[in-house]
């Protein structure tokens, strides 16, 4: 059985984003360098510039994505309530 429920407490706020991009990355996902940089500049609260930002959210989103392709069968990442879990999809539908 695989062992399902919090990954990301809310509690970290806006830290928990990258957070996320760490996740998948232990995962397998690359990072270049220039994504590298900016996550470490989300775990510094740096502020960023809009470019920099916008390429935050997408690398935020590619994380996510990249999390569902691992996921096993029935089973899914997501957001709720500003906590990021992993469910079986029947729990999913139970939120």
């Amino acid at each position: 059985m695989t062992e399902t429920g919090c990954l990301i407490d809310g509690a970290h706020g806006q830290y928990a984003y990258p957070m996320l991009v760490r996740l998948a990355e232990y995962n397998g996902m690359n990072l270049t360098t220039y994504f590298q940089w900016v996550t470490e500049m989300a775990e510094a609260g740096e502020v960023m510039d809009e470019r920099e930002a916008d390429e935050f959210v997408w690398l935020l989103d590619e994380a996510e994505a990249y999390l569902q392709r691992q996921a096993p069968e029935g089973y899914s990442y997501g957001w709720v309530d500003g906590e990021f879990m992993f469910l079986t999809n029947e729990a999913w539908e139970n939120l």
